[in-house]
């Protein structure tokens, strides 16, 4: 069985820099045979993330919002249609996830940390924050660079 990695963060007008964060962290979940990256299935952080996932032969699942439509990002292995509209779909992301992966991001990036908070489900934020909301955030730890990610990740999934 598959531990769920959730990968959040901006999803419209992502900056490109954001975006090769985010595929950087789709690497590293990826690159793992015992992790399933989980995102919002769109554009932005989500796009990227399943497209560094897939890269390396990982699984990266969408949970796709039902309206308004938008097409799923073409580097998940999985898109599913959730039916819910786009504040459902992040409590949704929220509520499946293990551990969390925040790259800057604003109200829907919020939305979905903040259900991992309630859950207290392990925050892990990677890269630079200067921006709020997600600056605000109460991370378990900060990752600077792939190596930190990659031992934070070990450090937070016990074994099951």
């Amino acid at each position: 069985m598959r531990r769920v990695v959730c990968v959040i963060g901006k999803g419209k007008n992502c900056p490109p820099e954001i975006e090769l964060d985010a595929y950087d962290v789709g690497r590293v979940v990826g690159e793992r045979d015992d992790l399933a990256l989980v995102c919002g299935g769109l554009g932005g952080v989500m796009d990227a993330a399943a497209r560094g996932a897939t890269s390396v032969g990982g699984l990266a699942i969408g949970l796709i919002p039902a309206s308004p439509y938008q097409p799923p990002s073409s580097g998940l292995s999985i898109a599913l249609r959730t039916g819910l509209t786009i504040p459902f779909r992040n409590a949704l992301v929220g509520s499946v996830a293990e551990v969390g992966v925040v790259l800057p991001g604003s109200d829907g990036t919020m939305q979905e940390a903040s259900v991992m908070v309630e859950r207290d489900v392990p925050i892990i934020g990677y890269g630079k924050h200067d921006d709020w909301p997600t600056s605000a955030l109460a991370c378990a730890a900060w990752a600077v660079d792939m190596d930190a990610l990659r031992g934070l990740l070990a450090a937070v999934l016990t074994p099951v």
